[in-house]
């Protein structure tokens, strides 16, 4: 990680000119290492002409520094066209991720993990591993394979590929005069790497191994060094046997078949002129997001009721299997939003901006990723009950900011024929920036599992409380802001 800003080198390139045709061609090759470990690659084909400009990016990118992961590849194909006479341009891309592998090479036997499929109830492991008669030690299968409900992944991986990650964009500017621009576009765009990093901590360890390799704190900065840096792993020992399956464990599991997120975007905006100065911006901004990231708890019960922990588990769609969390890419949101804008340059020295921008973020609980941001559901078998503004969502925002130069110092109305003076109280300016924000969403919720089914999570809040009184009061203050009598109070 780090601060370190990426290095780029040229390594080579081909420029042709055609002379009568106005056709040039651009072959410059780019290897780019940013700090994150990632090698990318990028080959570029450009036809410029008078009427058209034409692109042609494809990226290759290698992450090698990824945690555990080892070595994966994203592929990208751009194309654009642009229009300067039609004030048009337009373009494709093509992304292409592919997953790699858990763990380093079969001697370390870090690679030896497992995910849930909850989509017919197996849990498949990447690699086949000994039993433990055999090996004596984790990471090993009690009884060795085959095992029930446990199958072995066909291609070394846990997750699938997508492949559809197909994102077209359009965009249109006209004039109506020369004070007035009309603008719209739109835009699919995908993403790639949301969720990554913590996905891939999610799975170290788990079953047939029984924990992570790692040792925090090694020789303090106020204790003497123990630790030999030959063997810093010597302490941790053996690390045991695993448990006779893996359906007792609880860990955050990913849908191996869930697939990219994606955004449909739009906008439509008028930009008019209003004096040689001061430009004015109206825009709509649109969005609708697709295979979000659904968390939270799964495999509880089908129903809820009353009952005996075993009658809960009989409710559940894999008795077998312990409730544990798992991702599904089965979230969407929606985002609507008016975007006024007023700025002004430099008159007499005075800049200033003020932006207002009322808007509302809808979604299924899918605000944010494992278990935070409000994002939790309460029936993990029918997210649409939990459709609702996002746990981000600001309804209003108002914000403001300007610069004006103080009237003192050399040049300026109040100048001094000194020139200490001058260099002490001259060449000074006011800045002043305003953000005024409505509130975020509120949610009541306590921390168990009334229904009974086993979706419980200290921190999830999916047991939420229902609104049965007036929380409106006719004169809002700061000594109360809603309606806290009980319900049954105001009743009275």
């Amino acid at each position: 990680m780090g601060g370190e800003a990426p290095r780029s080198s040229c390594l080579g390139g081909e420029r042709l000119f055609l002379s009568g045709a106005q056709l040039f061609v651009h072959q410059p090759w780019m290897r780019e290492l940013d700090p994150l470990g990632a090698n990318t690659l990028y080959l570029k084909y450009s036809i410029l002409t008078p009427r058209q400009a034409a692109y042609l990016w494809i990226r290759l990118t290698t992450v090698t520094a990824v945690e555990h992961w080892r070595l994966g590849t994203n592929w990208s194909a751009m194309m654009d066209q642009a229009y300067p006479a039609a004030n048009r341009m337009s373009g494709l891309r093509y992304d292409l991720m592919l997953w790699p592998a858990y763990g380093g090479s079969a001697g370390n036997r870090t690679n030896a993990v497992g995910n849930v499929d909850f989509n017919n109830g197996t849990y498949v492991l990447q690699t086949s591993v000994p039993d433990c008669a055999t090996a004596g030690q984790a990471p090993c299968v009690p009884g060795g394979l085959p095992q029930p409900h446990v199958i072995l992944s066909r291609n070394g991986r846990l997750y699938s590929n997508t492949y559809d990650n197909i994102q077209p964009r359009i965009g249109i500017a006209y004039s109506l005069n020369d004070k007035t621009v009309v603008r719209a576009s739109f835009g699919m765009f995908n993403d790639l790497w949301a969720g990554v990093m913590q996905t891939v901590q999610d799975i170290g360890g788990d079953w047939p191994s029984v924990a992570q390799i790692l040792s925090p704190a090694l020789n303090p900065s106020n204790q003497v060094a123990t630790v030999n840096w030959q063997d810093p792993l010597a302490s941790l020992g053996s690390a045991g046997l695993p448990a006779a399956t893996p359906f007792g464990q609880v860990e955050w599991y990913r849908d191996p078949k869930a697939k990219d997120p994606y955004s449909e975007q739009w906008n439509f905006g008028v930009q008019r002129q209003l004096s040689p100065n001061t430009i004015m911006t109206a825009n709509y901004v649109g969005s609708q997001s697709h295979r979000l990231t659904v968390g939270g708890l799964y495999n509880v019960a089908l129903t809820p009721g009353p009952g005996t922990p075993a009658e809960v588990t009989a409710r559940q769609p894999y008795p077998y299997i312990s409730p544990t969390f798992y991702d599904r890419s089965i979230g969407n949101s929606s985002y609507n939003g008016f975007q006024f804008a007023t700025n002004h340059r430099a008159s007499n020295g005075l800049t200033y901006l003020v932006a207002y921008t009322w808007s509302k973020s809808i979604d299924v609980g899918s605000s944010g990723f494992f278990g935070i941001e409000s994002s939790s559901v309460q029936n993990p078998y029918d997210i649409r009950g939990d459709r609702s503004v996002s746990g981000f969502d600001l309804r209003h925002v108002l914000s403001a900011s300007a610069t004006a130069p103080l009237p003192f110092g050399k040049g300026r109305r109040f100048a001094n024929s000194s020139g200490l003076v001058n260099y002490i109280v001259g060449n000074w300016q006011l800045n002043g920036i305003l953000t005024l924000t409505s509130g975020l969403p509120y949610n009541v919720y306590i921390s168990s599992d009334i229904p009974n089914v086993g979706n419980f999570a200290p921190w999830s809040g999916n047991v939420r409380a229902n609104r049965v009184g007036d929380p409106n009061v006719p004169n809002p203050s700061t000594r109360e802001w809603f309606n806290s009598l009980p319900a049954w109070l105001a009743r009275i």
